[in-house]
């Protein structure tokens, strides 16, 4: 029996409501507490009855105790910290930085501060909230699934009873969703990129304003496919010339693992000459933990790539390619890297080759490069069939021999 002055708490009912021209249904049900409350859920009709079927379970289970029990009145900002924690145990300096900062910029939106407070339509809120601000569908999936990532973890480590958000599906991400596109060189754009990097190398002495030539910076970037920060944090202690390999660490690669690249000859060459020029700047032997790319005037890379895509579009200009192609791409530092990547493909490596030296954890990354590059090859068999307007008068078919299918 239920106990004298106890309310009773149903399954609550769904409404359709339209405010500002925005229709939804809206569930009106009974908390844990007693209190009544509304709830905006989905404007499907079937999404809202399985967010009110999920969100009425999780109340009864705060009634009977069940949901203190699980971990639900555990505050988000208390998983972060444990998330964040048990990230800088497991992957790279660079993933904990995103994730952090994802996770952040969402938890910071949200109304809810506890696990049990937080339910699928506040993620669907947030997620349109973003798109509102202007970002991309990339960027929104980046930090919503940075929230269900961390609450994922916490349901596998029995600190809560359940993700709450984890049937939230992720914006859909295409070629009509993509805000930022980046286009890759042709092997022609390659040269002469090249071209006016050396030309402004020229300029580099010991001892000047210019003192380290940035030509094998450019060159390791189209020549390995190697991300910038794992560029920036390259030490000569990973480039073993004599069997020609390039190893990029765990600790400075995107997926934390690592992997080893063969040395093109051209770029083999342009790293002795580059070692020999850091001996003659440093005043002493190169040692394995110094870095094997500084910036112009002799300073490590920062982390942030601005200052490299500034001499990146200076030397665009002078070689005339423009950053932006008519299908609105834009060229950046990461576009040496998709440069690398069609340079392969064009040049017949494989798409499991490509996947392994860009070290992409899935191969559909990699496909996507490879899928544009077949489509233009179809080109070839376009432009060979022949003309249909130019039959000769020979060849004509007189009319009186057409016959009507």
């Amino acid at each position: 029996m239920r106990p004298t002055g106890a309310r009773a708490r149903g399954p609550g009912k769904l409404i359709r409501e339209t405010r500002d021209g925005e229709t939804a249904w809206v569930l009106d049900y009974t908390e844990a507490d007693g209190r009544r409350r509304r709830r905006k859920l989905s404007a499907d009709r079937r999404v809202a009855e399985k967010m009110r079927a999920e969100l009425i379970a999780r109340r009864d289970r705060a009634a009977s105790g069940l949901g203190i029990i699980g971990g639900q009145e555990r505050l988000l900002s208390e998983l972060r910290d444990g998330y964040l924690e048990y990230l800088r145990l497991h992957a790279g300096a660079g993933h904990l930085s995103n994730k952090a900062a994802r996770l952040d910029k969402a938890l910071q939106a949200l109304r809810a501060r506890r696990v049990g407070e937080l339910s699928p339509s506040d993620a669907i809120a947030l997620q349109g909230a973003f798109v509102r601000q202007g970002l991309g569908n990339t960027s929104v999936n980046m930090r919503i699934g940075a929230l269900s990532s961390m609450l994922g973890w916490a349901t596998r480590m029995h600190l809560i009873e359940e993700n709450p958000i984890r049937h939230v599906r992720p914006l859909p991400i295409n070629e009509k969703t993509l805000r930022r596109r980046t286009r890759a060189l042709t092997e022609d754009e390659m040269v002469r990129l090249m071209a006016a990097a050396e030309d402004e190398d020229r300029s580099c002495c010991v001892g000047g304003p210019r003192q380290i030539p940035q030509a094998p910076f450019l060159l390791a970037a189209l020549k390995t496919g190697c991300r910038y920060g794992e560029l920036r944090l390259l030490t000569w202690g990973a480039v073993d010339l004599e069997r020609n390999m390039l190893l990029v660490r765990g600790e400075t690669a995107k997926s934390a693992r690592s992997r080893e690249i063969p040395v093109h000859a051209e770029l083999r060459d342009a790293l002795l000459r580059l070692r020999e020029l850091h001996g003659r700047f440093l005043g002493r032997e190169v040692n394995s933990a110094d870095r094997v790319f500084l910036a112009a005037r002799g300073s490590p890379w920062l982390e942030c790539s601005n200052n490299a895509n500034r001499l990146l579009y200076r030397l665009l200009e002078k070689a005339g390619i423009v950053r932006r192609d008519e299908a609105g791409r834009q060229f950046s530092v990461h576009g040496l890297r998709h440069s690398f990547c069609t340079s392969l493909a064009t040049h017949g490596a494989t798409l499991e080759h490509a996947r392994v030296l860009m070290g992409h954890a899935d191969v559909r990354l990699t496909s996507r490069v490879y899928s544009h590059l077949e489509a233009e090859a179809t080109r070839t068999a376009i432009d060979a069939l022949p003309a249909l307007g130019k039959v000769e008068a020979s060849q004509a078919v007189p009319t009186s021999r057409l016959r009507l299918a």
